[in-house]
Order: C-alpha cells, then structure tokens, then sequence
C-alpha cells in the first residue's frame, strides 16, 4: 500500500502563508534533508528570518510530471530521485519574479530547496 502524497498545489498554499505569518518552524521543517545536509539546520534556522515577507505569494502556472533532477548549488550537484518541477510566479518584497522551483516528496509530504548560506564542507 502507497502512502498518499502531498499535493503540490496544497504545500504552496501552506508554505506562502507560513512565508507571510513567520512560521520559522514550518519552513525549517520541509526542508528537504538535502538542504539541511549541506548547510545544518542552525545556518538554516539563521537564514530562514531573513526571507521572511508578509506579502509573499506564489502562483503556479504548471506543475510538471515527478522526475529525477539534480540540484546544482554552491559548486555542488546533488541527485534527486523523484522531483515536481513547478513553473510559478513569486511576488516577494515588491517584486514579481518568473520562476521554476523544486519540490519532491518525502515521506508523503512536499519539501522545498534553498540556499542557506556557506556548505557545512
């Protein structure tokens, strides 16, 4: 039997709200492992204040099929196996960015990337 998965449309909604209300401890807590692997959570938890905006908003124009994809960040690469790829528009600190971002389930529930700082090695 398959655990069901988070729907995409669902974590945005939640994760935009927790963007503009300051909840640190959501934010911190779907991050995927690979994220708090390279950086630890404690420069994450640092980081994570700093992008804070109570006018954030996502709005997702496509949500592609779940695919491998390989997260290229300071210098490193890190496979991931199963990935939506998510094509949105990002309002945030008065600005308006097009955007492709990565989700990818883990176990059941969406997780996000971000670059928190300095890779711990």
């Amino acid at each position: 039997m398959s655990r069901e998965v988070e729907p995409v449309e669902d974590f945005i909604g939640t994760f935009s709200r927790a963007m503009q209300s300051q909840n640190i401890d959501f934010l911190l807590e779907r991050l995927h492992p690979a994220v708090t692997d390279l950086y630890g959570a404690e420069a994450c938890q640092r980081y994570l204040p700093q992008v804070i905006d109570h006018t954030f908003n996502i709005q997702i124009r496509n949500v592609g099929a779940q695919e491998p994809w390989m997260w290229e960040i300071d210098d490193r690469s890190t496979p991931i196996d199963e990935a939506y790829s998510v094509d949105a528009i990002v309002l945030s600190r008065g600005q308006t960015i097009t955007t492709e971002m990565h989700l990818t389930p883990v176990d059941g529930l969406q997780r996000w990337f971000t670059d928190c700082g300095e890779p711990l090695q």
